[in-house]
C-alpha cells in the first residue's frame, strides 16, 4: 500500500478529478474481479489513488497530467536516480512504477527537449555539413586565396609572411611583411605585388584578419569589384589550399633554417620559385607553366644541354602540341575530379543539416575564443552554447546568428560548429536551463596621474586620482 501526505494525496484526488483520461476511472472504477481482460484493470484503493494493472500483473500508480511533469523532473533532475540520463534510462527507472497513457513517448520529448541536456551530451554521430568545394576559375588570378604566417622571428625587418595563390594555376607568392600592417598597408602591399603584376582579381578567399574586415580595405574591394569569400569560424577548409601551402613552405624553412631561424627572409624567392616550377601531381603540369605558358629553366638545364632534354609541357602530355588554353582547360578538368573524389570521400563520414532563418541552434564553446574552453577545467565545460537564432543564411553551410555583444569573435559559423535546438513545452512546465559557461571580465577601471610623490633611483611612485598616498604604485620608470 502506498502511503502519502495528506496534502498530496489531496492533490491526487483533485487532479484525477479533473483528468480526462483517469475521471471516469476514478469516479467509478470497474473492480478488478468484474473485468479480467489483461491490460486493461483500473482500481482504486482506500485513499482514493487510482492503479493500473498491466498484462505482466504488476501494478503501477496512474499519474493524472497536470502532475505528469512535476515525476519526470522529480526523476529526470535527480543526482541519485538517472541525473539527467538519456529517454531508454528514465523510462527503465519509471515503467515498473507509475503509468499514463502515451507515457514512453512522453518521455522521449521530454529527454530530448531538456535544455540542459543538449548544452552537455557529447556527439556520438556522425558530422553535419557536406564539403562544398570552391568553384573552380577560369583563367589564372581570376580567383586567389590568401593568408598569413605570423609569429615568425625578426628577419630582414619582417616577421609575417603574406601567402597569396592562384586558385587555377597554383602560382604563389610569398610575400615578407610586418605584424604591424594596417588595413591601408596591406591594400598598397597589395596593389604593389599583386594587381600590378597579375590585374585585378574577381574574388579572394581568406579568412576574417581584422585587416581584410577592415572598412578601409571593404571599401577599396568593393570599389575594385572584388568579392571577399571570408571563412567562418574554425573552418579552415573554406581556404585549404592556402593552409596547405603555408604547411609545404613552413616544412621547407624548417629544413633551411635550422642554423639560423632570422634567416627565412632571405628564402623565400627560392622557395617561392621551386615550388611554382615544380609539376603538380593533380594537374600534371606546374604552376608557372599554366601562368607563363612555357617552363622556366632550372638548374638542370645549366647542367643537360636544353637540346638534350623534354623541357616541353607539350611534350611530355604527348606527341601532339596542345595550346594554352587547352592545358588550362586539362587542368580545370584534373581539378575538377581531385574535388569530387575529396567530397566524396570527405561526405562519407557527414549528413547534411539545415536551418531555416528564425531557427534556434547551440554553437560549439570551442568555435569561440573562451578561456573556459581551453586549460585546466576544460574537460568540465558544457559541450555547447546557446541558443541563438539564425538571422542569415550564407550558403548551404554557413549560417549568420544573431548574438549579443557578450560573444567574442564571429557569429558566422559553419554548419558543423552547430547543433539543432529544441525548446521545452508549455505543457512540461517551466524547466531548469543551463546559463552560458562566460561570465565578462570587469572593466579596467582608469586613473589619471596626479602626482610624482618621489623621485629616487628606484622606480618612481605616483599617487593616482581616487587613490591616496599610502596606496602609491610604483611605476617601472628610470630616473635621470
Amino acid at each position: 500500500m502506498l502511503s502519502l501526505s495528506d496534502n498530496l494525496l489531496d492533490k491526487f484526488c483533485k487532479a484525477y478529478n479533473l483528468d480526462p483520461t483517469f475521471k471516469s476511472k476514478w469516479i467509478a472504477p470497474p473492480s478488478p474481479f468484474q473485468d479480467h481482460r489483461l491490460g486493461q484493470r483500473f482500481f482504486k484503493d482506500d485513499q482514493g489513488l487510482l492503479f493500473f494493472e498491466d498484462v505482466n500483473a504488476s501494478i503501477h500508480l496512474c499519474i493524472p497530467k497536470c502532475l505528469q511533469p512535476r515525476f519526470l523532473e522529480l526523476v529526470h533532475c535527480s543526482m541519485g536516480e538517472t541525473a539527467r540520463a538519456g529517454a531508454e534510462k528514465l523510462r527503465a527507472f519509471l515503467a515498473h512504477k507509475i503509468y499514463w497513457p502515451r507515457m514512453n513517448a512522453d518521455i522521449e520529448r521530454y529527454c530530448t527537449l531538456c535544455d540542459i541536456r543538449q548544452k552537455t551530451k557529447a556527439r556520438n554521430f556522425k558530422k553535419y555539413g557536406l564539403l562544398i568545394p570552391n568553384p573552380i576559375p577560369n583563367h589564372p588570378f581570376q580567383s586567389i586565396s590568401m593568408d598569413l604566417i605570423v609569429s615568425l622571428p625578426m628577419s630582414e625587418l619582417f616577421n609575417v609572411i603574406l601567402v597569396v595563390v592562384c586558385r587555377l594555376s597554383k602560382y604563389v607568392q610569398f610575400i615578407p611583411t610586418t605584424s604591424g600592417l594596417s588595413a591601408a598597408d596591406f591594400t598598397k602591399l597589395f596593389t604593389d605585388k599583386i594587381i600590378c603584376h597579375f590585374g585585378v582579381s574577381d574574388s579572394i578567399i581568406s579568412d576574417r584578419d581584422p585587416r581584410w574586415t577592415h572598412n578601409f580595405w571593404k571599401a577599396v574591394s568593393q570599389h575594385l569589384g572584388l568579392t571577399m569569400h571570408l571563412s567562418s569560424s574554425h573552418h579552415p577548409q573554406h581556404n585549404g589550399q592556402t593552409e596547405i601551402t603555408n604547411r609545404a613552405l613552413e616544412t621547407a624553412l624548417h629544413a633551411y633554417v635550422a642554423q639560423d631561424k632570422a634567416s627565412w627572409a632571405s628564402w623565400l624567392s627560392l622557395l617561392e620559385f621551386a615550388h611554382n616550377t615544380a609539376i603538380s601531381s593533380t594537374m600534371g603540369y606546374s604552376p608557372a607553366f599554366l601562368l607563363y605558358g612555357f617552363q622556366p629553366s632550372n638548374i638542370m638545364d645549366a647542367i643537360i644541354p636544353m637540346d638534350q632534354c623534354c623541357v616541353s609541357c607539350a611534350n611530355i602530355a604527348g606527341d601532339f602540341l596542345l595550346s594554352l588554353d587547352s592545358h588550362r582547360a586539362a587542368a580545370c578538368d584534373a581539378m575538377a575530379h581531385v574535388q569530387h573524389n575529396q567530397a566524396q570521400q570527405f561526405n562519407k563520414g557527414c549528413h547534411p543539416l539545415e536551418f531555416n532563418i528564425g531557427d534556434l541552434v547551440l554553437v560549439n564553446l570551442h568555435s569561440l575564443v573562451w578561456k573556459e574552453s581551453k586549460g585546466e577545467g576544460a574537460k568540465l565545460v558544457q559541450c555547447l552554447i546557446g541558443s541563438f537564432e539564425v538571422q542569415q543564411q550564407i550558403n548551404d553551410n554557413v549560417y549568420h546568428l544573431c548574438m549579443g555583444d557578450n560573444f567574442p569573435g564571429s557569429t558566422v559559423f559553419n554548419v558543423q560548429h552547430l547543433q539543432p535546438y529544441q525548446a521545452s513545452l508549455v505543457e512540461f512546465s517551466e524547466r531548469i536551463t543551463l546559463p552560458d559557461t562566460h561570465a565578462d571580465k570587469p572593466p579596467l577601471e582608469e586613473f589619471e596621474v596626479g602626482k610624482i610623490v618621489t623621485h629616487c633611483k628606484t622606480p618612481d611612485q605616483a599617487a593616482w586620482n581616487s587613490s591616496s598616498a599610502e596606496q602609491a604604485i610604483p611605476l617601472c620608470m628610470t630616473c635621470g
